[in-house]
């Protein structure tokens, strides 16, 4: 249903784009008169969630908060595998599969990522990568209230639900265990998203909302180049502060 809310919630910006456009600024940003207010919103909502957030990095030992990040990381896997499938990738469908055994096993369910130190690193395929392997490769920037950055691809990606079907969560019993990983997969996401915040005001502080956009766009396009595929190029290492919405 959430995922429903937020697809209908970007058509509808779409749609209010397509019936009053001005000059546009930035080919991939039509919708820049409705993303910088929603950012500005974004931007209050973290300053106050901020607190919070700083007691969480003051209480938890950095090394936890890793291995909570490997724990959802390693969940994302199976759907990684799916979509290499997907794009007929099947050597990466492979390496992110024995990624999954591995850290699943010895990586004590996820919290260490042994599988890195073996020649496997973490390389993330969603739906979105899959829709831009098939050839919906532009997309409009959004975004979105309490979650950032995206595109109408990834929303579009999100709404099909091939990502959560393909994933542990819709099969995770009790419902109760279920529930808290949900939670606390989308408290990780804003947390990381509160980073960027900061980022922009040292990036450019007369234009915050363009230096975040600028990220994002850029990382968008390596993570979907043939650098970032599974047996070639550097690893991703530590998470970008700047997640992609699809990624919850």
């Amino acid at each position: 249903m959430f995922r429903k809310l937020v697809f209908l919630f970007s058509l509808l910006l779409l749609l209010s784009a397509c019936a009053g456009r001005g000059d546009i600024q930035h080919p991939h940003d039509p919708l820049e008169v409705v993303n910088r207010p929603i950012y500005q919103l974004n931007k209050g909502i973290f300053w106050v969630l901020n607190p919070i957030i700083k007691t969480y990095h003051f209480i938890v030992p950095f090394p936890l908060q890793q291995g909570f990040r490997n724990i959802f990381q390693n969940l994302s896997e199976p759907a990684t595998v799916a979509n290499n499938a997907l794009q007929l990738n099947f050597e990466c469908a492979a390496a992110s599969g024995w990624r999954f055994l591995i850290n699943s096993t010895v990586g004590l369910l996820g919290m260490v990522d042994v599988a890195q130190h073996v020649g496997l690193p973490y390389r993330r395929r969603n739906f979105g990568s899959t829709l831009v392997e098939w050839g919906y490769e532009e997309s409009t920037y959004l975004v979105l209230p309490f979650l950032g950055p995206s595109t109408f691809r990834d929303m579009l990606a999100m709404a099909m639900l091939v990502d959560y079907y393909t994933s542990p969560y819709p099969y995770i019993e009790p419902d109760s265990l279920d529930d808290a990983l949900k939670y606390g997969r989308i408290a990780l996401g804003v947390m990381s998203a509160s980073v960027y915040f900061k980022q922009a005001a040292k990036m450019a502080p007369e234009d915050e909302y363009a230096a975040v956009r600028a990220f994002y766009l850029n990382r968008v396009q390596k993570l979907e180049s043939d650098e970032y595929r599974c047996l070639s190029g550097p690893s991703e290492g530590k998470p970008s502060p700047i997640i992609r919405f699809s990624d919850f």
